[in-house]
């Protein structure tokens, strides 16, 4: 790794413990149940889906599934109420929701193809895998982390983790460089040392210091 690229990605997990330890209660309460609460939702706009007829879903974990992959196409470059709010809105009519690009809207179309069955969960939860794109680190590890919020497939790196990670809000170019390959590993691993130092689930530590972190954004304006 050359000296220019660390310089673009330089952090440490001890900036990720210090925000966790900086939470106040309520960022602690908030961040604590996240992926729970995202995870409901899901199952909201899954059951939305199947309900106008878009896609077949017999089970409460095909609707999670199915709402999570929805919500993490429409999830780049969006804040979360937004997110839920074109999930919501694209479960009803399938039609292009406002602020959302061609790019991420076939990424959704994609996800509730109704020309696609699948012999069990395992296989669905790869196919919309497949349909968020090989190189959207984000975006995938955002889908499954929902589906599972205490699995073991990495924490969601998204601007405000980069952030946390920093200890400083990112730039465009750190941002850039944070979301994509050997970068976005060396992040993804320091959040999952802070996770074992603090001894708390990764996804937790990420949804708390993200919590915290965009309190933190708002109260420095």
């Amino acid at each position: 790794m050359t000296t220019k690229y660390r310089r673009l990605v330089r952090g440490s997990y001890q900036n990720i413990i210090d925000c966790f330890n900086r939470a106040d209660g309520e960022s602690v309460l908030d961040g604590g149940v996240w992926y729970l609460m995202a995870n409901s939702w899901a199952e909201v706009v899954g059951s939305r889906l199947n309900h106008y007829g878009h896609c077949i879903l017999s089970t409460k974990q095909e609707q999670i599934l199915m709402g999570a992959g929805v919500i993490a196409a429409f999830s780049p470059q969006t804040n979360w109420d937004n997110n839920k709010t074109m999930a919501w809105r694209f479960a009803e009519t399938l039609e292009k929701p406002d602020w959302c690009t061609d790019v991420n809207y076939r990424k959704a179309l994609a996800v509730v193809s109704t020309e696609n069955a699948f012999y069990d969960t395992d296989e669905c939860e790869e196919y919309i895998d497949g349909c968020l794109g090989k190189g959207a680190f984000k975006t995938r590890a955002f889908f499954h982390n929902i589906v599972n919020p205490d699995g073991d497939y990495g924490p969601t790196i998204d601007r405000h983790a980069i952030s946390v990670y920093l200890g400083k809000r990112c730039t465009y170019t750190e941002l850039n460089r944070g979301l994509k390959g050997r970068a976005n590993k060396t992040i993804r691993d320091a959040y999952m040392k802070a996770s074992k130092i603090l001894q708390v689930h990764h996804n937790t530590v990420q949804a708390i210091t993200w919590v915290q972190w965009r309190k933190e954004l708002k109260e420095n304006k």
